[in-house]
């Protein structure tokens, strides 16, 4: 299997399954690469036929303790694009599950690794074959990152501390994310945020909660806010 390393989604992607076809899925990789990321650096790796895409969202914190959250099973694809994700997985059982989670866990306790992130594998005949690991426990950048900031804000402050201390995380949480990767588009965030904090209003007057009313009238503004204004520096 030929690979772009600047990008994903199938694009300068080619298979060769014999000696034969290196050199022709080699250039076709490459030149898809150049087009479509205007990087032709591409690697090799292991080609498996009828793998299972399986991802462990992971979460660790600054002392050391790192615990995974389940699995995704993101197979069903089109055009090597995911098309539903299923958690957890129907090709693992509860002793799979703990073992690759023991695996994950681990690791990244040795590596010190801080944060939230998806560590990915291609899962056939028992075995997992790393193929990805991204910073954050995500699937679609924009909104997942939007989900997150949305989350971030209290539904019950205790007071205008509280409130500022949410808008300050999230502040930070995208300008580390930018850090990270200075490549990702983030076009639909906005709309994505304001769409997550929309159904947090609808869930409080489904709940009806007490004062519910104003803070789903809260949200609504805030949601309104978001879509009117850029995205913090």
């Amino acid at each position: 299997m030929i690979k772009a390393t600047a990008g994903g989604g199938g694009r300068g992607m080619k298979v060769a399954k014999s000696a034969g076809e290196l050199s022709f899925a080699l250039s076709q990789a490459r030149t898809e690469a150049k087009a479509a990321f205007g990087n032709d650096t591409v690697y090799m790796e292991k080609y498996l036929q009828r793998p299972r895409h399986i991802e462990i969202q992971i979460l660790a914190d600054a002392h050391g303790h790192v615990v995974h959250l389940g699995e995704r099973d993101c197979s069903l694809q089109r055009r090597h694009q995911k098309v539903w994700e299923e958690a957890g997985s129907p090709a693992l059982n509860a002793q799979e599950r703990d073992e690759i989670g023991g695996i994950v866990t681990r690791a990244l306790e040795k590596l010190g690794y801080l944060g939230a992130g998806t560590i990915e594998f291609l899962y056939e005949d028992g075995r997992y074959t790393l193929i990805d690991f991204d910073y954050f426990a995500m699937a679609e950048t924009s909104y997942d990152l939007a989900k997150f900031c949305a989350y971030v804000i209290p539904s019950s402050p205790q007071g205008w501390e509280e409130t500022v201390a949410a808008e300050a995380t999230r502040r930070a949480f995208l300008r580390r994310y930018r850090e990270l990767r200075p490549d990702a588009t983030l076009d639909r965030f906005q709309v994505y945020e304001a769409l997550i904090l929309a159904l947090r209003a609808m869930t409080m007057m489904w709940m009806q909660h007490r004062g519910w009313e104003e803070a789903a009238q809260v949200f609504l503004v805030m949601a309104q806010e978001r879509l009117n204004t850029r995205l913090p520096d």
